[in-house]
């Protein structure tokens, strides 16, 4: 089906994850994406303590942003342009975070 991880920096005084999740094609679009991210990092935030969990995604994954954004409060941080070449052309990659005091707010 697929995998998702939670990976807590080295510096655990920053209380940092670092968040990424790969879904098998013909299990796409059918809502484990977003109940595993949701899982995962509500589990981040309440059993591991950090108080920020960052990802970074590529921009024509949309699904994936979208749920990023709207079901879990991600907001864009930053990027690096022209980090993937698909389909023939290239693609940036964007980097996102929820800060615990967001999460709460939602959940």
């Amino acid at each position: 089906m697929g995998q998702c991880n939670i990976k807590v920096a080295e510096s655990v005084k920053n209380r940092d994850g670092l968040f990424w999740i790969s879904i098998l094609p013909k299990f796409w679009g059918k809502g484990y994406g977003t109940e595993a991210t949701r899982f995962t990092v509500d589990h981040a935030f309440r059993a591991l303590g950090v108080q920020c969990v960052s990802l970074n995604v590529l921009e024509g994954n949309e699904a994936a942003i979208v749920v990023y954004k709207k079901c879990s409060g991600f907001k864009e941080e930053d990027g690096k342009r022209r980090t993937n070449w698909n389909d023939g052309h290239w693609e940036d990659s964007l980097s996102m975070g929820v800060l615990d005091e967001k999460w709460a707010e939602m959940y």
